[in-house]
């Protein structure tokens, strides 16, 4: 009997070890473990930083082959010219969780990491480390286990550099209902004489009129100092008819950030537009059931996929509403009737049974689009016979 209890004590405690194994296996899923080779590289280098600016800005190093809970320090040390020591700084894999009081005016208090112990250790940081202008050097070192290893140092230039210039907007005084496309351009340069900087990214933002932000888009370079794209009528999907805000800014190499230049422009968005209803004008009660297709062709001038719904009433014989006087849907996603989804064809399989009362039923049917604007009623009657 003793014998067996001892068994079954360690046979528990074996239970009990393995589930432990279990769980600690489980919690380090996300982990980067050791599979190789440790590299040590930047994931985000450093850009160059203008010299005055006190916006922060990401930098990651990306550590693999160890596993990222072994890692004891990640650290960025920035040289000048002549090789001295400028400044250094550490870099967490944190999920930006800790305050860190490292007393650098040059970096954020909280790191930036987005995940932690996934291997990339981040910080933000600006060019108030430089005591004057020029280039930098910024070499990244770790250790872990007794271990060292050091990346190859990227060059970063510290300038003061002025925002880039916007000018000479070409943009259409308004964009009427079904505009045909067309292309917006306007010129953006870079005044500095720095080397290393130059216009980088030209875009815009869109707005509603009380100020909220709908969309933004990039503009492409069409050569020399000119951006543009192309606004097609689709941007107007959704929109009320009203004046809208569309305003521009350029980035340059040193992250700074141009004055806006921006334009106020009436929208207008129309309801969408119905073809004549198409069904069989006539048909005869069916000895069983029958299916009558109905199909109402809708398009709009943003593109079809600016309409909503497109409904129907049906007005029975009887003097009553089929579906307790509720509207009845057509369906352009191959489904319910439909044949194929996104053409344009809006269809329902009214369906007649041989009980079904004979007489005109009168159709009722309109479209309403995602701005709200509804069209016009389109009213149609279908016969039914005897047999």
């Amino acid at each position: 009997m003793t014998l067996t209890i001892r068994f079954s004590l360690l046979g528990i405690l074996f239970v009990l070890l393995l589930l432990f194994a279990w769980a600690c296996e489980d919690s380090n899923n996300n982990v980067i473990t050791s599979n190789g080779p440790v590299t040590l590289t930047w994931f985000t280098p450093p850009q160059n930083l203008e010299a005055t600016q006190l916006a922060t800005f990401p930098v990651i190093a990306e550590i693999s082959g160890v596993n990222a809970y072994d890692v004891d320090s990640v650290k960025a040390v920035i040289t000048d010219a002549s090789g001295g020591e400028v400044a250094q700084f550490q870099l967490y894999d944190d999920a930006n969780a800790y305050e860190r009081f490292d007393a650098l005016e040059f970096c954020s208090a909280y790191s930036g990491d987005v995940v932690a112990h996934d291997g990339k250790f981040t910080r933000q940081i600006n060019g108030q480390f430089a005591p004057q202008t020029g280039d930098y050097d910024f070499t990244l070192h770790a250790w872990w286990d007794n271990s060292t290893q050091e990346a190859d140092p990227v060059t970063v230039t510290v300038a003061e550099s002025v925002p880039p210039l916007l000018s000479d907007l070409f943009f259409p005084i308004s964009l009427e209902s079904g505009f045909d496309p067309i292309q917006i351009n306007l010129k953006a340069i870079d005044p500095d004489t720095i080397f290393g900087d130059y216009v980088t990214d030209v875009f815009m933002k869109f707005y509603a009129p009380q100020g909220v932000q709908l969309d933004s888009f990039y503009l492409s370079s069409l050569g020399g100092d000119l951006y543009g794209t192309t606004l097609t009528p689709d941007i107007n999907i959704g929109l009320v008819t009203d004046t809208y805000i569309f305003a521009f800014w350029a980035k340059d190499a040193f992250n700074n950030l141009s004055d806006s230049l921006g334009i106020q422009v009436p929208v207008e968005n129309l309801a969408p537009l119905l073809d004549p209803p198409q069904f069989e004008p006539e048909v005869a009660l069916p000895d069983t059931y029958m299916f009558v297709p109905i199909t109402v062709p809708a398009w709009d001038d943003q593109t079809i996929a600016d309409v909503d719904s497109v409904n129907m009433l049906s007005y029975k014989p009887d003097g009553t509403y089929a579906n307790d006087g509720l509207p009845i849907p057509l369906n352009d996603n191959g489904e319910f009737g439909d044949l194929i989804a996104g053409d344009s064809l809006f269809t329902i399989n009214a369906v007649l049974y041989d009980t079904s009362l004979t007489g005109p039923y009168i159709f009722t049917f309109w479209a309403r689009d995602l701005a709200g604007n509804a069209t016009e009623f389109i009213i149609d009657t279908l016969i039914v016979t005897d047999p």
